[in-house]
């Protein structure tokens, strides 16, 4: 991949819809980042205006004809089946662009500060006119969110040529492409959106790699099944934990429901192991031809990845067991104890436990713990309206990982397959995992650590319990695939060698269902056992060795082991007993984040000022009526007519003219006896100040108290708005003051 940085800066004010309204009376809120709650570009909206750019580029490049650049512009952002019969024409894209997001200096100031991160923000109110009266309709006013005028964001992107003519001429059409797109966002033809687009590292001889035919595309490797003979078993492992740091939301396709993608809470092995197929191969070394047999045969497994806690993987929760309706910690391990029909209990189908047991909790809390998630909504413009139809798609729903978490996997390998000297860290990195992972999903940390493998203990054993902890396919001898308790127990006890009796079990079927990319074929529907599901068998006739067991949990059972399929785990400690062990669980505290400067630029001073603004007439409406009784306003004193004259000299207050003008106002009302008896004593002094001094503003609004970003001044801040804070917040003072008198009256 070759990393290039796309720039933003918008001209206007901006809108990226969530694509619902907010509480009270918004009408339509901007959307922000599920990290840190900051307005941004999602990388789907930046793809499509960037391929818009593009394609008027290439159609204008082919003389409006379908050519060359067109279909480089196909390949480069992938063909789209949206709105088509046959989704085989979805092909994928060359490029990736992730989501557009302000430095990240600023960005971390605004976290921590709510005051700061909502003068990004300010509501923007909106009518529609009648065509025919040329007036407002009734009943259309709106609100809408905006983000201000002057943001400069940065995406990062990446193109799947290292090197070449063919990636010089992708990096010239994108940035004629960025240039072509000058506006972004919602109603981007009605003044929002107007920005500037531009392409790091972009060739300047832009006019003369555009000037001639685009070279073609290296040419994608095929998919190929290499089998080779001759893997031995050594039945020694070696393992490596992969833990997973998602930088982005994850999209893992489970079902499909209407407009509605619904994602699966872990990353199956399946599709792990395509994204560290190539790592694997390096790991490997000289031996990395054998991993396809190697795969298939179980001596290479890609577990699933599920959450972690106090720095263990925790596995899918058991269906033995069941939470009391009313209080979900209570729960009972049904494989073991048998529920009291007096007490509604519901069983656990879906989180995360460890096989160690369970953490302590309230009674009224579920200990289970569950992956968050979040629901984000996208739209497929169609060219023409420039609008989402169904024709091609229209308004659709992903349902995501949030991003933040940790999951763990692990990588179990035949020790004969590891040369000497073989190194785990080709491991580490970023991949991309998941649906829509050229743009905001998919992104993910992975880190290997090696794992020690526990040695086997002695012994026999006639009765065992036996958890999946991933789905498990096996066949039968006709085979079909087994889904129930009975399949199971005569092919394990076949497999075992000896006869087995299921006294309990717990039970759910798995489907599988999927789309292979490398192939551009639907995969085969997998049927088996879900995860989750439990047995306790007993052996019957001679007792069974507990290494057999124990061979279990190393091999894995049934099919497609090299994909995360087969995971058992054999009397864990979880339920082993009639109640769930009980274990306290580590909380891992939050590092403390050092805070860093911000660098000033005009946004950055723009956000402070504004932000500084809310918080002076926030202060100012708190303050007024004490304000002033301290300075003795009462029923009579100042009569009205006063207090409106004074107010006059505040609504057009600009500095050094106004005080003089206040100056000289408060001179004369000196000089006039019946005038100057009006006024309260202690009303004159605070004028008087404020006639004499530009920042005797300060000691009625607590300057410390207002929102600033690091490495910016306050006292600048201070000098800057000490105009406009005098303003606000006399004729506050003022307007409380008639408020005060009117509701007197009426009462």
């Amino acid at each position: 991949m070759s990393a290039i940085q796309i720039q933003i800066v918008f001209h206007s004010d901006w809108h990226i819809g969530e694509g619902a309204g907010g509480a009270g009376y918004i009408d339509r809120i901007v959307r922000r980042h599920p990290q840190d709650g900051l307005p941004f570009v999602p990388g789907k909206t930046l793809t499509g205006i960037l391929r818009d750019g593009c394609e008027r580029i290439a159609c204008g490049l082919d003389d409006g004809q379908t050519g060359a650049w067109q279909a480089f512009v196909t390949t480069l952002f992938g063909e789209q089946s949206k709105g088509t019969d046959n989704p085989a024409t979805t092909t994928p894209a060359r490029l990736r662009v992730g989501p557009a997001r302000l430095a990240p200096e600023l960005r971390a100031a605004l976290a921590e500060n709510g005051e700061l991160a909502a003068a990004l923000v300010f509501i923007k109110p909106g009518i529609a006119i009648d065509p025919d009266t040329g007036v407002a309709r009734s009943d259309m006013l709106r609100f809408e969110e905006v983000v201000l005028a002057g943001c400069e964001l940065t995406a990062a992107a990446e193109i799947s040529v290292i090197d070449g003519a063919c990636r010089q001429a992708a990096l010239a059409l994108l940035a004629a492409g960025a240039r072509a797109a000058d506006r972004l966002g919602g109603k981007r033809r009605r003044g929002n959106g107007r920005c500037e687009i531009a392409i790091t590292g972009a060739p300047s001889n832009l006019a003369e790699i555009l000037g001639r035919a685009p070279p073609d595309w290296p040419s994608a490797q095929a998919c190929r099944l290499v089998l080779a003979a001759g893997a031995q078993r050594s039945r020694q492992w070696q393992r490596f934990a992969l833990d997973l740091q998602l930088l982005a939301p994850l999209v893992i396709p489970e079902r499909g429901a209407g407009n509605v993608i619904a994602s699966r809470d872990h990353v199956p092995g399946s599709l792990l192991l395509p994204a560290l197929h190539t790592r694997l191969r390096q790991l490997l070394g000289d031996r990395a031809g054998q991993l396809t047999s190697a795969l298939a045969g179980g001596l290479v497994q890609v577990r699933n990845a599920y959450p972690v806690r106090a720095g263990e993987r925790l596995l899918p929760v058991p269906a033995a067991l069941m939470a009391e309706k009313e209080r979900p910690g209570i729960i009972i391990n049904e494989l073991r104890q048998r529920a009291d029909h007096a007490t509604q209990r519901k069983q656990l189908r879906s989180g995360y436990v460890s096989a160690a047991g369970l953490p302590r909790s309230a009674e009224d809390t579920s200990p289970v713990t569950t992956v968050d998630s979040l629901a984000v909504t996208h739209a497929v413009i169609e060219d023409q309206p420039q609008r989402p139809t169904a024709a091609v798609g229209g308004v659709y729903t992903y349902e995501a990982i949030r991003s933040g978490q940790n999951l763990r996997a692990e990588i179990w390998i035949d020790r004969s397959l590891l040369p000497e000297g073989s190194d785990h860290q080709v491991l580490n990195g970023e991949v991309r995992i998941g649906r829509a992972k050229k743009d905001d999903y998919g992104r993910v940390h992975v880190t290997a650590e090696p794992l020690a493998c526990k040695p086997p203990a002695p012994g026999e054993c006639r009765q065992f319990t036996l958890w999946l902890v991933s789905p498990l396919l096996a066949r039968d001898e006709r085979l079909r695939a087994i889904v129930d308790v009975g399949g199971l127990q005569a092919w394990l006890g076949k497999l075992l060698g000896v006869a087995l009796q299921c006294s309990q079990a717990y039970v759910r079927a798995h489907r599988d269902d999927g789309w292979n990319s490398a192939w551009g074929e639907p995969r085969c529907t997998r049927f088996g056992l879900a995860a989750g599901s439990c047995f306790h068998f007993s052996v019957t006739g001679e007792p069974l060795a507990a290494e057999r067991l124990y061979r279990l949990e190393e091999e894995g059972l049934g099919e497609r082991r090299g994909e995360g399929y087969g995971e058992v785990r054999v009397d864990p400690p979880l339920l082993a007993g009639s109640a769930a062990a009980l274990l306290a669980a580590a909380i891992a505290e939050r590092p403390a984040v050092a805070p860093c400067n911000v660098a000033v630029t005009d946004f950055s001073r723009q956000i402070v000022e504004r932000a500084w603004r809310r918080a002076i007439r926030a202060q100012a409406l708190v303050r007024a009526p004490a304000t002033a009784k301290q300075l003795g306003w009462a029923d009579s004193k100042p009569q009205n007519s006063q207090l409106g004259a004074l107010r006059s000299h505040f609504e057009q207050w600009s500095g050094t003219p106004s005080r003089q003008r206040l100056g000289q106002w408060l001179a004369q009302l000196r000089r006039t006896a019946n005038r100057i008896d009006k006024w309260p004593p202690a009303t004159l002094p605070a004028l008087d100040s404020v006639a004499g001094e530009a920042q005797a503003i300060w000691s009625h609004i607590d300057a410390s108290e207002l929102p600033l970003l690091p490495g910016h001044h306050r006292n600048d801040y201070r000098q800057r708005l000490a105009d406009e804070a005098t303003r606000v917040f006399w004729l506050t003072v003022i307007a409380a003051e008639f408020d005060r008198r009117a509701r007197k009256e009426e009462a």
